[in-house]
């Protein structure tokens, strides 16, 4: 098998790459970095398991997190890879994703949809997609509805309950009508979600005891929400003047 220098393969996210970067695991890369001080400093056997996978110009497009962690502790020499000609970019995503579906991690329900985004974008076909992910079609028809009629620059996704979605399985497109009714009943933003849990772990009187760290973050994050009611009340007081 060929024989690459660490130092000298590229990574998705290196300076002046456009490649996508698919996955940034911190803790997988901390787990790695363990094992390659339990190593001694060197490359550990058991990561030739799965051969770090790369294009003819020495691009990463399978193995990254065990580059990066090689990176990080300096480990030098060669490593074992697969090399693959490839034409595009959209030959170079399935690649990656079909090599990373089949090892290590695996690919999460959200990481399958964003993926699956990303790939349309470059005008890609579901069936291919599906093909790299190793789901039969119908998992990669079941995800949320395609680009918004009449919109201009990057397709916009609307994410809705399955119920909703159902509704417009066999459509292509949907109207601005219909985009901006389905995202009035979308999943509520984040912050919103902690804020009312927050709430309901106090009516249950089980806040936990007060640390440093966490007074600092509860006026961190109390000093943000009134600078967030601050900027936004001009919102809230034209709703009550209507």
């Amino acid at each position: 098998m060929p024989l690459r220098r660490i130092d000298k393969l590229i990574l998705p996210g290196d300076p002046g790459i456009d490649f996508p970067v698919l996955r940034h695991d911190t803790a997988v890369v901390a787990k790695l970095t363990r094992a390659i001080d339990n190593a001694g400093g060197t490359w550990p056997d058991d990561f030739n398991i799965q051969q770090i996978l790369i294009d003819q110009d020495d691009l990463v497009l399978g193995g990254r997190h065990r580059i990066t962690a090689a990176r990080k502790r300096g480990v030098e020499g060669r490593v074992n890879c697969t090399v693959r000609t490839f034409t595009g970019i959209e030959d170079r995503l399935l690649a990656a994703i079909a090599d990373n579906a089949v090892h290590g991690k695996g690919w999460t329900p959200k990481e399958e949809a964003e993926l699956l985004i990303l790939c349309e974008s470059f005008g890609m076909q579901r069936v291919d997609v599906a093909k790299a992910f190793r789901v039969p079609l119908t998992a990669m028809e079941r995800k949320p509805i395609a680009s918004v009629i009449g919109r201009t620059g990057p397709a916009r996704r609307v994410y809705v309950p399955r119920p909703a979605r159902q509704a417009f399985k066999h459509r292509d497109e949907i109207t601005e009508q219909e985009a901006q009714v389905m995202e009035s009943f979308v999943t509520p933003h984040p912050v919103g979600v902690h804020m009312a849990e927050i709430l309901r772990i106090a009516e249950l009187n089980a806040l936990p005891s007060m640390t440093p760290d966490l007074y600092t973050l509860a006026r961190e994050t109390s000093a943000a929400l009134d600078a967030w009611v601050d900027r936004d009340q001009h919102l809230l007081d034209g709703e009550e003047a209507a």
